[in-house]
């Protein structure tokens, strides 16, 4: 999300015009002078500034996200702010100054109990920090700031586009230059002036610099004095704002007079572009991994199918081995015969064996290698197939846009590829096991998974599973009805699975407690140890996944 400092200073022009339109209406007032009523962080990356001025209450709403850095007055539709309470010592100080420093994104609200900086550059070193008077840090969120040293605003180093070396290109020279025009904007202005933006510095000649000087104040001023603000969406689609609209980015989202609505609005955008990003790259990731699987599956199976020849060797040898008079010699590594056309064979034996032996070996290698030479002659064109599905895949992956499309795409991949474990709230990994009807059944790994799934993860109304009597899995069974039960078969099928993740795995019969997860209470000091209310008992032979699912 692109903010220049530009904007920043818009933001900080309109708070200060509205506070000071409210004090002309409130003269006089007791409390006309504004003040800080809380600070509030909201997860790592937020900060919400509640002030009050005489019945006036308004909050400035600080994102500090590496990529999404904004302050903006946060929108009464938004609803109450919640967040955990920060920086006490500044709850109820007066703000005697709101300021945004010129060039850089850079806010400073001065109290009379201390000064909160924001940092807002959009990386990893935005943050928020409260000094005081001697300017000790007193509080910080973001970037780490050690609690009593000194702060230091972080400098950076000024000097104009044209004192760059002569080979960097002018985009980049206007962008970080004193101006800090960024690489939007930077391109913008050259475009406005007939420059490519990549031609370097060295290859402009004084026509075009001097159009540059003149078209840069222009441009900065026209920055600062813009009626509107501009919400812009990047190919990628991730959201921009602007002061003007930009010739890159013909797709304008909205126009607003506010460039507190816009930032808040684009705020909003990028988090849901995020989420979407976060899943795409998600989704790519796994594909990659399993092009990858199934790619060396299918390099597997050719180099299998290129011993294929060896199968007749093996029942070659065998039968010359069967022909020979001395079936039961043994202590021979090898055996040269003549063949049925008088050439000589030399044959590799296992001196532990008899001829014999030997050759019942062969012939039992040759019918193991034709086996699964015929499962890789079929294996192979499946393999062939999934891998053109799975680069179609790829191909529409890198097409999607949408939360939607990523999501289809995710349950035809899941189709293909049912997840065997899956990570749960809290840390840990648990089984998966896709069964039918669109039930799942999750099945812990150990005491910290087992009571992670059962008490994290699980729904009131998803059915707990447990073997009764000895330790084992918990069996989470999770279908598309809330409360009711499953079909007979599948409960079984279930019951059996959870079984065989428990000790008793070698009886004939176990027995297996199942009841709803709201029924489900927690033994104190005992990881993964429970008591059960309202339960049912199955009896079933334990089964490998494996096995259930074939059958």
């Amino acid at each position: 999300m692109f903010m220049h400092w530009t904007t920043l200073a818009r933001v900080v022009e309109e708070l200060r015009a509205e506070w000071a339109q409210h004090a002309g209406a409130q003269h006089g007032a007791q409390h006309a002078v504004p003040f800080l009523e809380r600070l509030l962080l909201r997860g790592r990356h937020e900060v919400l500034i509640l002030y009050r001025r005489a019945e006036q209450r308004g909050v400035l709403h600080s994102a500090l996200f590496p990529g999404a850095a904004a302050v903006f007055r946060r929108p009464p539709a938004w609803g109450e702010p919640e967040g955990t309470a920060w920086a006490p010592m500044l709850w109820g100080a007066t703000l005697q100054e709101l300021h945004a420093h010129p060039g850089e994104r850079i806010v400073e609200l001065r109290t009379d109990a201390g000064t909160l900086w924001l940092l807002l550059f959009g990386t990893v070193q935005s943050s928020a920090v409260l000094t005081d008077a001697e300017g000790k840090v007193l509080a910080a969120a973001g970037a780490r700031w050690q609690v009593g040293e000194r702060f230091t605003l972080p400098q950076r180093p000024r000097r104009e586009w044209e004192e760059f070396p002569p080979e960097t290109p002018c985009e980049d020279a206007l962008a970080r230059s004193a101006a800090a025009l960024g690489k939007l904007y930077a391109r913008e202005l050259c475009r406005r002036c007939g420059i490519e933006p990549t031609l370097p510095l060295s290859e402009l000649g004084e026509a075009h610099r001097e159009r540059l000087r003149s078209a840069m104040a222009a441009l900065l001023e026209e920055l600062l004095q813009s009626p509107k603000t501009y919400l812009l969406q990047a190919p990628d689609g991730a959201p921009v704002v602007s002061a003007i609209p930009l010739q890159e980015l013909p797709d304008v989202v909205g126009v607003y007079d506010s460039p507190s609505d816009a930032l808040a609005r684009a705020l909003r955008r990028w988090e849901r572009w995020r989420q979407t990003a976060a899943m795409a790259s998600a989704l790519a990731q796994r594909l990659e991994r399993l092009l990858g699987q199934v790619e060396h599956q299918i390099q597997q199976a050719q180099e299998h199918l290129q011993h294929a020849g060896e199968l007749e060797r093996y029942r070659y040898w065998g039968s010359l081995l069967l022909a020979q008079p001395e079936l039961h010699q043994r202590g021979m590594t090898h055996l040269c015969v003549r063949d049925w056309e008088g050439n000589q064979v030399c044959i590799p034996l296992k001196p532990e064996r008899s001829v014999y032996e030997n050759a019942q070996q062969l012939f039992q290698q040759a019918r193991r290698l034709e086996l699964s030479l015929e499962r890789a002659r079929q294996r192979l064109p499946q393999l062939q197939a999934l891998r053109s599905r799975l680069q179609e895949f790829r191909a529409h992956l890198q097409q999607s846009r949408t939360e939607r499309e990523l999501r289809m795409l995710e349950r035809q991949l899941e189709q293909l590829f049912p997840e065997r474990e899956r990570a749960i709230p809290g840390g840990g990994r648990v089984r998966v096991f896709p069964l039918a009807e669109g039930y799942v059944l999750y099945v812990g790994k150990d005491a910290e998974s087992n009571e992670r799934l059962t008490f994290g993860f699980a729904r009131p109304h998803d059915l707990f599973l447990h073997a009764r009597g000895v330790p084992g899995a918990h069996g989470i069974l999770r279908g598309p009805y809330k409360g009711r039960l499953p079909p007979a078969h599948l409960l079984e099928q279930a019951a059996a699975i959870v079984a065989y993740y428990s000790q008793a795995r070698g009886a004939a019969v176990v027995p297996v407690a199942y009841t709803w997860r709201k029924y489900v209470r927690k033994l104190r000091k005992v990881p993964g140890a429970v008591r059960l209310e309202r339960e049912e008992v199955l009896l079933v032979a334990p089964r490998a996944p494996a096995a259930e699912q074939s059958g």
